[in-house]
């Protein structure tokens, strides 16, 4: 009988907290969704350096293609036209996932680059998310390679130093962004991946 009260105790516990949990939940998450997508606004006019209140489209998905997750379309005005693109790629860094938000302007020109999220190792691979490693990429076409001393090949990128390994997987996104504009929107400017 002890058992049998102990159980049911202890499953009363167990619901009271599920349903506190799911009530927590239920009143914070608007509240989440709202602060990630305004961090993702930021980002998106961070990484279009130079171009003022850009407007953005729809977010598009693209099924993993080029290694790229999704895309924005950025537009002035009551223009149709295309005047950037924000691509956002998902690699593998040294320690865990990372997130790379790159700008790009109509012509394939890189804007801005910003790590959105990471799993690096502070005061190493963490490194890669500051604008002193970012910039390298800034007014500058790729393909990209990542080398550990400056040199005069505007498409090198000098790795950040003991996280060789994460400033590959960045400049890995960075291309990926790139690759994806060539061959893909550049082709089809102002279109969603499956639009006609």
């Amino acid at each position: 009988m002890g058992i049998v009260k102990t159980g049911f105790r202890l499953f009363i516990i167990t619901l009271t907290a599920a349903a506190a949990l799911g009530a927590v939940n239920y009143i914070t998450e608007p509240m989440i969704d709202e602060n990630v997508r305004e961090a993702r606004e930021a980002a998106m006019e961070e990484v279009l350096t130079g171009i003022d209140d850009p407007g953005f489209s729809k977010e598009f998905t693209t099924g993993n293609r080029y290694g790229v997750v999704s895309y924005y379309i950025a537009t002035k005005g009551s223009s149709p036209n295309p005047v950037g693109y924000v691509v956002y790629v998902d690699r593998q860094g040294d320690q865990g996932g990372i997130t790379v938000c790159v700008g790009l302007d109509a012509g394939g020109v890189i804007l801005g680059v910003k790590l959105v999220s990471h799993e690096e190792t502070p005061g190493l691979g963490a490194n890669a998310a500051r604008p002193a490693f970012l910039s390298q990429f800034t007014g500058r076409e790729g393909p990209f390679n990542v080398v550990k001393t400056r040199s005069a090949n505007p498409r090198d990128i000098v790795a950040v130093t003991a996280a060789t390994n994460t400033s590959r997987a960045v400049s890995g996104a960075v291309n990926d962004a790139w690759v994806f504009y060539h061959e893909y929107l550049s082709w089809n400017p102002g279109k969603g991946v499956g639009e006609p």
